[in-house]
């Protein structure tokens, strides 16, 4: 509780900083990089999370490895998050920068889950139907998840709609459960 307090300062601080110096777009893509890395490398976020590693040492090399690709002060940032001893936070700090981003461009994420590959006809219809209903530019998400059996689950804004056929059968389960044959005779 206490980091995602200090995640939602720094990128907040890291949010107005670049949207004052009218860098918000090239920050924000150097975070959606930063996003990126931290997901697919398993080596970079054991660098960022390890208590044996000396901060500075740490970011040493991660100035070598991201001085040519972004932005003075992203590199700056980093340089004062890791000086603080914050590196451990710096994903959470990433997602709440994204996030206020989002907010300031009217941006929503959605995360469609289907049971199966749907067509990308299908798919643009779906993403056209939410942006419409939602009265924002969506980011569109597709998650396959068999389990599910049909139907889908839309998620978006910490909110579900749960329209797949599993929930329905489990729904049905527990009230055939609930029924007591005898009061029913």
């Amino acid at each position: 509780m206490e980091n995602e307090r200090i995640a939602k300062r720094y990128a907040k601080s890291i949010f107005d900083l670049s949207k004052e110096k009218n860098i918000l777009e090239t920050i924000h893509n150097d975070f959606n990089n930063l996003k990126t890395l931290v997901q697919e490398s398993k080596e970079l976020r054991l660098l960022i999370q390890s208590p044996i590693i000396n901060s500075l040492k740490k970011l040493e090399m991660l100035k070598k490895a991201f001085s040519n690709h972004f932005h003075t002060l992203t590199l700056t940032f980093m340089d004062i998050l890791f000086k603080r001893h914050r590196e451990a936070i710096l994903p959470d700090i990433v997602a709440e920068f994204i996030k206020l981003y989002q907010k300031e461009n009217n941006i929503t994420e959605v995360l469609f889950i289907s049971a199966t590959q749907l067509s990308d006809d299908f798919m643009q219809q779906v993403k056209n139907k939410a942006e419409s209903k939602l009265n924002t530019h969506v980011i569109f998400k597709h998650k396959i998840q068999p389990e599910i059996i049909g139907g889908f689950i839309l998620r978006f804004e910490g909110k579900e709609y749960d329209g797949c056929v599993a929930s329905k059968l489990n729904k049905l389960k527990r009230q055939l459960q609930d029924i007591t044959f005898v009061d029913q005779i």
